[in-house]
C-alpha cells in the first residue's frame, strides 16, 4: 500500500521514487554540481587571460599557470566523474601524453629533444 499524503490523499504509485532511485539522482546533481564547478573556474581563469589578449596585454607566467591549474582539475573531475558514468575507461598517462602535439610543447612536457625536420 501507497502510504497516504499529509492532506489524507493517496499517493499515485507512479509518482513513487524508490530510495536507489533518489539516491542515483542525488549522485547526478552532486557530479553535475562538481563538474560544473570546475568547469567555470577554467571559464574564468580562460576569461581572465583572454581578456589580456584582447586588450593588447601579454598574460602572465602565473595566470597561464593557473589555468593549467584550473584545466588539470576539469580533466581529473572528468576522468574521475564522467567517463565511469559514461561506462568508459579512464585514460592513463601514456594516452593522455599521446594527444600532446609534436614539437615544442611536447618537448617541454616530456623533456624530449625536438628536432624539427621541415621536408
Amino acid at each position: 500500500m501507497t502510504p497516504p499524503l499529509q492532506d489524507g490523499g493517496e499517493r499515485d504509485p507512479s509518482e513513487s521514487v524508490s530510495g536507489a532511485t533518489k539516491w542515483d539522482q542525488a549522485g547526478r546533481r552532486a557530479v553535475a554540481y562538481e563538474v560544473d564547478e570546475e568547469r567555470h573556474q577554467a571559464d574564468i581563469a580562460y576569461r581572465r587571460v583572454v581578456e589580456k589578449l584582447h586588450d593588447g596585454e601579454d598574460p602572465t607566467l602565473e595566470e597561464v599557470t593557473e589555468l593549467r591549474h584550473k584545466l588539470d582539475e576539469l580533466m581529473r573531475a572528468t576522468e574521475e566523474f564522467l567517463v565511469p558514468i559514461a561506462g568508459g575507461k579512464q585514460w592513463d598517462e601514456e594516452e593522455i601524453l599521446s594527444y600532446l602535439p609534436q614539437g615544442v610543447a611536447r618537448q617541454r612536457v616530456l623533456g624530449e629533444e625536438y628536432e624539427h625536420d621541415p621536408k
